[in-house]
């Protein structure tokens, strides 16, 4: 049993609370929060949960083992140098911190004192991405040759952040969990139609070898949310469209096309057809409670490769290469 604490109860850290508190085999002992607002939500709703405003009585309980930031991430990096110090497993929203040295730090300190260190990437323990994942690993598609996201949302209030370190995380973590491997090179180009300061819409291309690619368009002016993914292989693509209501994951196989390399001399019809589409079955559960079995378990020695301080750091050297790469107006970066 892990006796676990939570920092930051916002709009995710409740969710976060929740889902702990579901968990039979840890207990969440304490919440901190500034806002007093948010302190009573939990006091109105988990009354075995203590509720403070002070995150070092979390920090200096030495019942805690394990310790949840669900904080703004510019406050990642000093929160856990004071979870990792205090020699307590750390378990961090994404993205992991705002700067790639400061990744590094974290990742340092927990391989010293032997902790577990794992992000928040969401999407890789989703139904959809895991079966993606499986089908790409079969090979009944061929290789893949290039990926295309599209994340769109309303602005988000208050932000200090551009669009690429606000949506880009999902995507960029899913792109290298699907692919397995990192880029060789980052291209981004983005624009502040707003004025406000930060870019509100930025499209990033990643080169991989093998003269794979991918790109990634996020924005803040969409009218609807968007979630998508597209993955073009060999011989077939595999869409995965969040926002649907079913049917997430499609597959289209191989078309037929009787038009090419058809002779002068040959008569026959000229046929255009798309290939079978199809749906797979997907598990039924929810992410966050597969992600947070998935960091309860790594504190037993069991695996973290999914979403440990490197996947993390990788995403954040990711992201500040593409902000670079758009304030030198698109000049190619090397990963």
């Amino acid at each position: 049993m892990h006796t676990i604490g939570i920092i930051g109860i916002g709009y995710w850290g409740t969710n976060v609370i929740r889902t702990f508190n579901n968990i039979s085999n840890c207990r969440v002992k304490t919440v901190a929060d500034l806002k007093l607002g948010r302190r009573n939500y939990v006091k109105e709703n988990y009354a075995d949960i203590q509720v403070v405003e002070d995150h070092r009585e979390i920090i200096n309980d030495d019942e805690i083992d394990a310790v949840i930031i669900v904080t703004p991430p510019e406050s990642h990096h000093k929160f856990g140098l004071e979870v990792l110090n205090a020699g307590k497993h750390l378990f961090v929203e994404k993205p992991l911190t705002t700067n790639s040295e400061d990744a590094k730090e974290l990742i340092k300190l927990s391989k010293e004192k032997d902790l577990s260190l794992l992000v928040g990437h969401l999407f890789i323990f989703h139904p959809a991405i895991m079966a993606v994942k499986a089908f790409l690993d079969s090979g009944k598609l061929g290789n893949v040759l290039y990926i295309e996201t599209s994340r769109g949302n309303a602005r988000p209030s208050n932000t200090q952040s551009n669009v690429v370190w606000d949506l880009a995380p999902h995507d960029f973590s899913i792109i290298f969990h699907l692919l397995g491997k990192l880029p060789i090179s980052v291209t981004g180009n983005g624009r502040d139609f707003t004025g406000k300061g930060v870019e509100d819409v930025a499209h990033i291309r990643f080169d991989f070898e093998d003269s794979v690619f991918s790109t990634v368009h996020v924005g803040w002016h969409s009218a609807l949310k968007s979630r998508r993914t597209t993955i073009y292989c060999e011989k077939g693509v595999i869409l995965y469209d969040e926002e649907k209501s079913d049917d997430k994951v499609t597959i289209y196989e191989e078309g037929v096309d009787t038009r090419l390399n058809t002779g002068d001399n040959e008569a026959h019809d000229l046929v255009y057809s798309p290939g079978k589409e199809w749906h797979p079955k997907l598990e039924d559960f929810q992410p966050l409670t597969r992600e947070c079995d998935y960091f309860l378990n790594s504190l037993n020695g069991g695996n973290s490769e999914l979403s440990n301080g490197v996947k993390g750091y990788n995403v954040v050297r990711a992201i500040e290469l593409a902000v670079e790469s758009i304030k030198q107006n698109g000049v190619r970066l090397q990963f």
